[in-house]
């Protein structure tokens, strides 16, 4: 399975946050596969 074509980049997608650094947050959106998202595309509201 290509990862690009099912996550493209700027798409929204429902994901578990696994740890918080101070850089940003790692999350698993399936099994398997996970992510960094950076602390400067993470906000409270909606975009």
């Amino acid at each position: 399975e290509n990862i690009e074509i099912k996550y493209p980049v700027g798409s929204s997608h429902t994901a578990i946050v696994r740890n918080f650094t101070n850089f940003g947050a790692f999350v698993e959106i399936e099994e398997g596969v996970e992510g960094l998202i950076h602390i400067s595309d993470l906000s409270w509201t909606k975009k």
